[in-house]
């Protein structure tokens, strides 16, 4: 599997809304929209799901953490085949 970098931010898109943010573009900040640790978890925890790769939980800790950055991961970590 793969994604282009537009299905990858729409993926993140897609979950950053399930998860209760209200992202409107790439350049949005995960922590601007309100979210929490929590809402990381579960972000993580719902790429694992869909796509059976675990993304980098110091993203946490990722200073701007954009749509674009999160759909950058998104794409190296199913290009990789990471597997939990």
């Amino acid at each position: 599997m793969s994604l282009n970098e537009q299905e990858a931010e729409a993926a993140v898109t897609r979950i950053w809304t399930e998860i209760g943010l209200r992202p409107t573009g790439p350049d949005d900040d995960f922590f601007d929209l309100g979210g929490q640790s929590l809402n990381l978890v579960q972000f993580l925890a719902r790429v694992h799901d869909r796509y059976g790769v675990e993304l980098p939980v110091d993203l946490l800790f990722e200073a701007d953490l954009t749509v674009a950055s999160a759909a950058g991961h998104l794409r190296e970590a199913v290009l990789a085949g990471q597997r939990p």
